[in-house]
């Protein structure tokens, strides 16, 4: 299927992109970029070139941080048994290890659980309830759950335990009916920013606690940055507002922390000296996440809570083998996935619903990720157990359409479902297959239109060889952590000239070189796209959108341009007005 594929390049404003550059010491490209993003005025730049941890929201405006920090100073005080609970990815491991460590350090009695993906699925699993029962729990405290557990929830308060719940997830219709549910998306809530992660609710919350309780906030800020980075960051948060503060001044602890568990995850994921957004993303963040994907989460969390370090090598390098075992099903489950969508012609479709048996539902949202990626349109991959009659997988969406809402709107026929707009999770009977899917595309038809769902290149500038220096390269340094609303710049050159196309890793990667109009040469790299750029003979005047990066490959230094993705020569509309679509 050939979807039609617009390209758009962001209007440029000289006149302030001087002005922001005199006002703040930035290079005229990073001023531009800063006026793409949609920071145009002064105090808005500055609080995002110069992000200060103070310039976080105080944690008792979350909705019921008071009883929930009653509560645990009490349990504290009293030696009272929390028993946490977390999720099975990154986000909801590090938040159980922040809660871990840190009640722990307060004198707290605790016992930390994250669930099994496969035995326990997604949420609290009613037998854990009453495991905490047994264990004589006096407070059930969750993390990155619970907001849609209202069963097992009103289940632990029968059973005569204490409820806090803390997460992040779409918050429904009702509450759940604990003694505090602490979640910067409910309406009433008056904490100045929403996107918070599960990990950076636990993090603001222990804060407000230590605050309470006379403790040192800057000590413990330094001790509990660097996991609510990791969880914020790999769990694909916006990285404006508070998450941005978060990632940065946490990839800074990253970087120079000697926690035995960092440096053993550092080293299995060859990341030396300063940690990015992007080795978290990509390096750091897969290999904990694995582990829940396929096997056993609670790995992931005594690795993070590990303090010897040979012990932490060890958890690491297991970590780490799974993770090789993680990529080598995930690719066959996308290769799948997409034939399957082909071949069904559900491509077509307003939501991608593909299921099979034999894929495993610990890795379907990488597959769904896929589809969105290749369809430009929402898709939802499922594995499905045939002996339980059972559909259970991931939903990865596009701008427009929200998974969440499309769950709550689907609830009769699901077992269960939650999760983000952009990213949630759902299971129901394999024989309701049909009937989901219809529903899916039933509320996406309300809100989507054809012309939602084609691909879009969106070019922040549109530049010339000659116009980007090593000098920008590290100028935009500035810009930095990139990640979901605030990526890497992108950048496009128009009615280039192809002079050289030469492949290599084995004919899968190509090296490039093009010349812009202004007659000056460029060397590209475009991985994973020598066999598309062999469509254009040498000699082709293409449009390419491409990342700079520095090369210093050979004792040069020099830019370079990573190709995200290219086309013969065209029209490129202009956006407008500024950050439109």
């Amino acid at each position: 299927m050939s979807l039609p594929h617009f390209w758009y390049q962001q209007p440029r404003f000289l006149d302030e992109e001087n002005r922001l550059a005199q006002l703040f010491g930035v290079r005229p490209l990073t001023a531009a970029v800063l006026l793409q993003r949609g920071l145009t005025s002064p105090e808005e730049v500055d609080a995002f070139l110069n992000p200060s941890l103070d310039d976080l929201g105080d944690p008792s405006l979350l909705p019921d941080y008071a009883p929930a920090a009653k509560v645990l100073i009490e349990a504290i005080q009293n030696q009272d048994l929390i028993f946490i609970h977390g999720d099975y990815d990154v986000d909801g491991v590090t938040s159980a290890a922040i809660f871990s460590k840190f009640l722990t350090q307060m004198g707290a009695k605790v016992h930390t659980h994250v669930p099994h993906r496969f035995r326990e699925g997604y949420g609290i699993h009613m037998d854990v309830v009453k495991e905490a029962h047994a264990l004589g729990t006096k407070v059930f405290l969750t993390c990155d759950c619970g907001i849609a557990a209202h069963e097992q929830i009103k289940a632990a308060v029968e059973l005569g335990m204490i409820a806090v719940v803390t997460d992040h997830h779409t918050v429904g219709i009702e509450l759940p009916g604990a003694t505090a549910v602490i979640n910067a998306h409910r309406t009433d809530s008056a904490y100045p920013f929403h996107e918070l992660s599960g990990a950076g609710v636990v993090f603001r919350v222990c804060e407000g606690i230590a605050r309470d309780m006379g403790k040192n906030v800057a000590s413990y800020r330094e001790k509990f940055l660097d996991l609510a980075a990791l969880g914020t960051i790999a769990d694909v948060m916006p990285l404006v507002g508070e998450n941005r503060i978060i990632a940065r001044f946490g990839l800074e602890r990253l970087s120079e922390t000697q926690k035995a568990s960092i440096v053993a995850l550092k080293e299995v994921s060859k990341v030396n000296g300063r940690v990015s957004a992007q080795d978290v993303g990509f390096r750091i963040g897969p290999r904990l996440n694995a582990t829940g994907r396929l096997d056993e989460s609670m790995r992931a969390l005594l690795l993070l809570l590990e303090k010897d370090l040979e012990k932490a090598r060890r958890i690491a390098k297991e970590l780490d083998e799974i993770n090789t075992a993680r990529r080598s099903e995930t690719e066959r489950t996308v290769q799948e996935a997409l034939q399957l969508a082909e071949e069904q012609k559900l491509n077509e479709d307003y939501v991608v619903v593909v299921a099979s048996k034999g894929w495993n539902p610990g890795i379907v949202g990488i597959a769904a990720s896929k589809i969105v990626e290749a369809y430009a349109r929402p898709a939802f991959v499922l594995a499905i157990d045939e002996e339980k009659n059972l559909a259970k997988g991931s939903g990865r969406s596009i701008k427009g359409f929200n998974l969440a809402s499309a769950i709550d709107g689907s609830r009769p026929l699901l077992t269960s479902g939650g999760g983000h707009e952009m990213a949630a999770g759902c299971s129901f009977p394999a024989d309701n297959l049909l009937a989901v899917r219809e529903s899916f595309n039933a509320i996406a038809s309300e809100t989507l239109r054809k012309e939602d769902l084609v691909k879009r290149t969106v070019v922040d500038l549109a530049i010339q060889p000659g116009e980007l220096t090593l000098d920008d390269l590290a100028d935009f340094q500035k810009l930095e952590p990139f990640g979901a609303e605030n990526p890497a710049p992108s950048m496009g050159c128009l009615n280039v000239t192809l002079k050289e196309l030469r492949p290599m890793g084995g004919g899968k990667h190509a090296r490039v070189i093009v010349q812009g109009e202004d007659g000056r040469d460029q060397e590209c790299v475009a991985f994973g796209r020598y066999e598309e750029l062999s469509q254009y003979p040498v000699g082709s005047r293409l449009d390419v959108m491409f990342r700079p990066e520095i090369n210093e490959f050979g004792g040069r230094t020099r830019v370079q341009w990573q190709v995200q993705s290219a086309r013969l020569a065209s029209t490129v509309e202009t956006l407008s007005p500024l950050h439109g679509s």
